[in-house]
Parts: C-alpha cells; structure tokens; sequence
C-alpha cells in the first residue's frame, strides 16, 4: 500500500490571494501531502513551494520542480528535492498533470475557464487523465472534480467520499 500522497500544483504567476493561500495551506494538511510537483515560475508556484517546504519542514516531504525553458517567469526556488529537465510551457504543465498521481490543486487567477492560460491548460491535462482537482478560486472556495471528493463538516474535518 502507498502512502506517500503526490499532488501537482499550478497556479497564477501573480500570485495567490491571502483567502487562496488559506485554503491551500488547509487542503495541503488536510490531503496529507508528502511530495508536491510544481512548475517553478513566480507567484502561485514560489508560494506554494514555500508553503510546502514550511508546513512539511522535518518531515519526509519533497518537492520537484519541473523549470520551464523561458527564464522570464522562473521563480528558481530553491530547497528542492528533485528537479526535472527544463520543457516548453505546455509540456511542463502535461508532466506535472501526469506526476501528480494523487490529484491536481491548483489556484487560477480567473473564476472561470479561459483559454491561454498555463493553469487552465494543466487542468484540462488533468481531467484527461482523470485525476482529482481541487480547484481554489481567488475568493478561497475551492471546488472538486474527480473521484474524491472532500466534504468539509463544522469540526474543520475533512471526509473523503468517493463519487
């Protein structure tokens, strides 16, 4: 039996909001997250390497890193445990669509869907792959597709239903 819980990450390089950054932080303990796959560009990705690597300090979590090949956006976090090669834009968001195997949280600057956009693109590589999302909208909701389903009950725990 695995136990180590792996999640991808993608979200706006402008950053999360304080409510978005809440809610990972929360959906990070809660979903037991030991290894996080990001894409290493500024805003969302730098704080939520940071988030990990603070929530999950002493324990056995590890983070990868997948750059990507334009330097303009890169965060270059350090403190990581595995960096993969650097890869175009869409590539990068394929692999850690695909590396996530526990599921994809991700923190989009929009409330709704558009294309052109690197968060967007890695979501719908998830959903190709039917992996769980936990999408985490600017106001701090956070909505669920996938097999798992997170139900939140007034003691703040989490309960995992299956769809």
């Amino acid at each position: 039996m695995r136990y180590s819980m792996i999640y991808g990450f993608s979200g706006t390089e402008r950053g999360m909001t304080s409510r978005q950054w809440n809610t990972v932080r929360y959906l990070f303990h809660e979903l037991k997250l030991m290894h996080l796959h990001h894409g290493d560009c500024i805003g969302a990705d730098e704080q939520a390497h940071k988030l990990a690597k603070n929530l999950l300090r002493g324990g056995s979590a590890k983070v990868t890193i997948h750059p990507p090949d334009n330097p303009r956006l890169r965060a270059f976090c350090k403190d990581y445990d595995e960096i993969r090669p650097e890869l175009p834009y869409l590539s990068r968001n394929s692999n850690i669509a695909r590396d996530g195997v526990d599921g994809l949280i991700v923190t989009p600057l929009e409330f709704a869907e558009v294309i052109r956009s690197g968060t967007w693109a890695t979501i719908r590589y998830a959903r190709k792959l039917k992996r769980p999302i936990w999408l985490v909208l600017p106001d701090g909701t956070f909505h669920q597709e996938g097999c798992l389903r997170v139900q939140e009950d007034s003691s703040r725990q989490m309960n995992f239903l299956v769809d």
